[in-house]
């Protein structure tokens, strides 16, 4: 007699397995057409896939075939043997649809999946591998970064990209208006203020970030326009006093970046930079108590192992305990309506 337990074991299939394996194609799909330039080239007209491949040098086959993937994607839409973007790829893949996503998946090409060929020596030793690929051994990914401008360059120009969707997000999920001047700690590029200052326009806002960063920022605030009311200032937040003007300090996408040691030590900076009563806003995926999900926290914080030495995503009860370690009174969690939640925090 068969029992209930076999015939239940008889009925799993293999399926998910495969589906799972084949991610990394799912993903090198999404480069390589990126790469290629197709979702721009479909961005004004459609086109056959021989018309794509004789306006970008390709091999007329092969690239009906990865036209064909980026259908079932849903990237891409086929009508009697011609393709056009998805209402998805037209807005974040080309440079016309307003968001475009381009150098986020440069660096996932360039830096995010070569590194990730190194997961299981990151499980094995604990360490981060991009100095692999960029840097010198003993490097944190930013001095890594720092030492090669082109690196540097993409990289900010992928945090822009991410962060101005971001930033419209956060200035959605908390109101400024009792606010007069914002301290954006690591703030890159200034994007998320842009986004911030745009909603927001009677405040002020500072960038505190590395010295070739904050050159970066310079130029890229000037181009939004916002100069007048967003500026930068050098330093290095472990080293250097942060500025004391602000009454509402911004971490965003900061903190998973390091070890727990170095997070209550970033922290610790901010709360002497803010006068008693004073807000601190998180902003950064959260892991769910157990720590097994959602999904893409739980990939970003093995990304964090290969990429950061020392970082991972926290949950809520860990920022919780950082707050109240480094002189905070943690409020409330908020959505954003994106990956990121919004921790909110007080100066005590």
């Amino acid at each position: 007699m068969t029992s209930t337990l076999e015939i239940q074991e008889n009925a799993v299939k293999p399926d998910a397995i495969y589906e799972l394996a084949l991610g990394f194609a799912v993903t090198k799909t999404l480069l390589t057409a990126h790469r290629l330039g197709l979702f721009e080239a479909l961005s004004d007209a459609e086109k056959s896939a021989e018309e794509l491949a004789q306006e970008k040098g390709l091999a007329t086959n092969p690239t009906e075939m990865l036209l064909n993937a980026c259908v079932t994607l849903k990237l891409c839409r086929k009508i009697e043997g011609r393709y056009t973007n998805t209402p998805l790829a037209q807005r974040f893949l080309t440079h016309d649809g307003g968001h475009d996503l381009g150098q986020f998946l440069d660096h996932f090409n360039d830096h995010m999946v070569p590194a990730w060929t190194y997961l299981e020596d990151a499980v094995r030793t604990g360490h981060a591998q991009i100095q692999r690929l960029v840097g010198d051994k003993n490097d944190h990914f930013f001095q890594a970064i720092d030492k090669g401008t082109k690196d540097l360059e993409i990289f900010m120009e992928t945090m822009e990209q991410h962060s101005l969707l971001e930033g419209e997000a956060l200035a959605r999920t908390y109101d400024f208006s009792a606010h007069r001047e914002l301290l954006d700690v690591g703030g890159g590029t200034g994007a998320m203020d842009v986004a911030i200052v745009r909603a927001h326009p009677h405040l002020r806002a500072v960038v505190f970030d590395r010295p070739p960063v904050c050159a970066i920022a310079r130029r890229k605030i000037q181009e939004h326009g916002l100069a007048e009311q967003i500026h930068s200032e050098p330093g290095d937040f472990f080293k250097d006093p942060l500025p004391r003007r602000a009454d509402v300090l911004l971490l965003s996408g900061i903190l998973h970046n390091w070890s727990p040691v170095n997070a209550k030590a970033i922290l610790r900076q901010c709360a002497q930079a803010l006068p008693v009563g004073g807000t601190l806003l998180i902003s950064e995926q959260l892991l769910n108590a157990d720590k097994t999900g959602p999904l893409p926290a739980a990939l970003c914080s093995l990304n964090m192992l290969v990429m950061m030495e020392g970082g991972q995503e926290y949950n809520e009860a860990e920022y919780n305990d950082f707050l109240v370690y480094s002189g905070f009174q943690f409020l409330e969690t908020r959505s954003t309506g994106g990956l990121r939640q919004l921790l909110i925090a007080r100066r005590i």
